[in-house]
């Protein structure tokens, strides 16, 4: 943006921001296009399926000019023999001649009924992550979804991704239920991890808090490992910020958290360090503070996290002062309560009618600590 005023100085210049789906990256699986179609791959959206020639997305430069020419052609209205011809004079591979026209016809037939808006930079955009490589860093806010709230087909074409990095770990009638309450940013973290960050490099993800501490749910991320190729891969969590205690997103309830984690072959030790931070009046913090702000209105207390139960540790997180842990893990026992469903993230809250008297009270479940 700070350079827009220099741009017409430069020639064709294309900014590096692409609007594609991180998980499903066609560069290590292949899943984002469904099926086997030998000279073409097959890119799904919400309008049907586009079957691009395997020619054209090879190359960057290729795929680039490629939809370029979809675009252009389809504006000034071009026939596909005319923008076969426009394919050519740009010394694109066009030797599937059928498999261009009909990308192009369904492209026309979407103009037509005012569909087609942006599907070629759409087209452009989705291969963009084939041609990243290997970053030494990464940071994102992966969307916060249930696995039992995405579209099927989603949870379809993902499946093996979570079966990949084992990330999903019920089975049965609990599994169809997404009983663990597995979150897609689980998957997203691993993904990015294992694609796109390079080793000794860090990746810093906005992340629900409840990954560390909900048993069930979250237990195949706190492996922080998996297998590619036959070599083990680990995500050591370099530093966890805690911001459960107050919402960093206007309207939304979700228990936040940051985590840095970076990528090497060794295996990493418990404790790791883990900051709660939490406001120091009360009311609201704005989302418009700059971060100057928001650290003089909060304070930070650092603790240090393992497992809660040290031999399998993938367990929750216990999280405390680092020279408390050794006492808490000896009074650790099996509770006599069991939780069920409703009761997961809400705090029971007392209302005292009459504080002196305190004879007459209610009781309230709400979605978020009592200040």
């Amino acid at each position: 943006m700070a350079l827009r005023d220099l741009l017409r100085h430069a020639g064709n210049v294309e900014l590096p921001v692409y609007l594609c789906d991180s998980i499903m990256t066609p560069s290590e699986y292949g899943d984002l296009f469904t099926g086997s179609l030998g000279k073409a791959r097959q890119l799904r959206t919400s309008v049907g399926d586009f079957n691009i020639p395997t020619e054209i997305s090879a190359n960057q430069a290729h795929i680039g000019r490629y939809a370029d020419a979809l675009e252009s052609c389809i504006r000034d209205d071009y026939s596909p023999e005319e923008f076969l011809e426009r394919c050519e004079a740009e010394a694109l591979p066009i030797t599937e001649a059928k498999l261009h026209k009909e990308l192009y016809s369904k492209l026309q037939q979407l103009d037509a009924s005012n569909q087609n808006g942006i599907w070629a930079r759409i087209i452009k955009n989705a291969f963009a992550p084939l041609f990243i490589g290997k970053v030494d860093y990464v940071a994102g806010n992966p969307p916060w979804v249930n696995w039992e709230n995405l579209p099927n087909d989603y949870r379809q074409s993902t499946a093996p991704l979570w079966q990949k990095y084992d990330l999903f770990r019920h089975k049965g009638y609990k599994a169809k239920l997404g009983g663990g309450k597995d979150d897609v940013s689980i998957l997203m973290t691993y993904v990015a991890h294992d694609a796109f960050l390079a080793e000794g490099g860090r990746l810093g993800f906005v992340i629900t808090q409840s990954v560390f501490k909900t048993a069930g749910g979250g237990e195949g991320f706190r492996s922080f490992e998996y297998e590619v190729d036959g070599a083990n891969w680990y995500l050591p969590p370099l530093a966890v910020h805690d911001l459960s205690d107050f919402q960093p997103f206007e309207g939304a309830a979700n228990r936040t958290a940051v985590l840095v984690v970076g990528k090497n072959r060794r295996a990493f030790s418990y404790p790791v360090s883990y900051t709660v931070w939490k406001k120091i009046a009360r009311g609201k913090i704005a989302s418009e503070l700059q971060l100057h702000e928001v650290r003089e209105a909060t304070a930070g207390t650092k603790l240090a996290a393992q497992p809660v139960q040290a031999q399998v540790r993938t367990s929750p997180w216990l999280t405390a002062p680092e020279q408390a842990l050794p006492g808490i893990q000896k009074v650790i026992g099996t509770s006599d309560y069991k939780a069920y469903e409703g009761s997961e993230h809400r705090w029971i809250e007392w209302l005292f009618l009459d504080s002196s008297a305190r004879k007459t009270a209610q009781w309230r479940i709400v979605d978020s600590e009592p200040a």
